[in-house]
C-alpha cells in the first residue's frame, strides 16, 4: 500500500468520522441499556434498526464529501474505490460487532432485522440468533445499505434532490400499491421485482449472497456516478 493510498484512506475515514462517532455512541448506549434491563425481557429485537438507518444515511452523506475530496486532490479512480470500500467496512463492522456485543451481554435470544426480513419473506420460526453468523449477516446487510445510501447520494447530486425524491416516491407507490393489488391479482409489480430476492431469503447463506450482490451493484453504480460528478466538478 503506497503512501498516497494510505493518506486517501485516512482522509476518507476522517470525512466519515461524524457518523463513526455517532454509531459508536449509539452502540454503546444500546449495549448499556440492554445490559441494565436484561432481567426485564426474554429476548431482544429491533436493536439494530437505528444503526442500520444511520449506516444508510452515512453513505448518502459520504458520497458528496468523498467525491469533493477526491476531485480537489486528483485522487485516482482506484484509490477512490478502495478508500470508499475501507470506510464502509469500518462503519459496517461497528454496526455488526456492536450489535453482536449488545446481544451477547443482554439475552440468550435476539432477533436481527435481517432475520425479520427472512422470516417475513418465508414464514418460519425465528431461530433466536447465532452471534457469529448474525454478525456476518448483519455486516453484509449493512454494506448493502451503506452503498444504497452512497448511490442515492450520487443520484441526488447528479439529478437533484427533487427528481431523486420523485423517483423514490414512485417506487414506494408501486410497492405500496402492489400490496393492495394482491387481493385482486395473483402477480403484482412488486412480486415481479422481489421474486428472486425473496427466494434468496430462504437461508442465511443465500441472504448474505444477496446482500453482497446488492452492495456490489450499488457500489458499481456509485462509481459510475462518481466519475460523472468528478468530471462535473472539474468542468465547473
Amino acid at each position: 500500500m503506497n503512501d498516497r493510498l494510505k493518506s486517501t484512506i485516512s482522509c476518507s475515514l476522517l470525512l466519515a468520522r461524524k457518523y463513526i462517532i455517532i454509531l459508536l455512541a449509539v452502540e454503546l448506549l444500546t449495549a448499556a441499556a440492554l445490559y441494565i434491563s436484561r432481567d426485564s425481557f426474554d429476548f431482544a429485537v429491533g436493536t439494530d434498526m437505528l444503526p442500520l438507518l444511520l449506516t444508510m444515511l452515512s453513505g448518502m452523506s459520504f458520497f458528496e464529501r468523498h467525491n469533493a475530496f477526491c476531485t480537489a486532490n486528483a485522487v485516482s479512480r482506484r484509490n477512490r474505490v478502495i478508500s470508499a470500500g475501507v470506510t464502509s467496512a469500518v462503519i459496517c463492522l461497528i454496526v455488526a460487532v456492536g450489535n453482536g456485543i449488545a446481544w451477547g451481554i443482554s439475552t440468550d435470544i435476539w432477533i436481527s432485522f435481517a432475520e425479520i426480513i427472512r422470516t417475513v419473506a418465508h414464514m418460519r420460526m425465528m431461530s433466536g440468533g447465532n452471534i457469529p453468523i448474525d454478525i456476518i449477516e448483519l455486516f453484509f446487510f449493512a454494506e448493502a445499505l451503506f452503498f444504497l445510501g452512497y448511490f442515492l447520494g450520487g443520484l441526488r447530486y447528479t439529478i437533484g434532490n427533487t427528481l431523486t425524491m420523485i423517483i423514490l416516491a414512485v417506487l414506494a407507490a408501486v410497492m405500496t400499491g402492489s400490496i393492495f393489488l394482491e387481493e385482486t391479482m395473483n402477480f403484482t409489480p412488486a412480486m415481479a421485482v422481489l421474486y428472486i430476492p425473496s427466494l434468496m431469503q430462504r437461508s442465511i447463506f443465500t441472504a448474505i449472497l444477496l446482500s453482497i450482490i446488492f452492495a456490489a451493484a450499488f457500489f458499481l453504480l456509485s462509481i459510475k456516478l462518481s466519475e460523472v460528478t468528478v468530471e462535473k466538478r472539474r468542468g465547473g
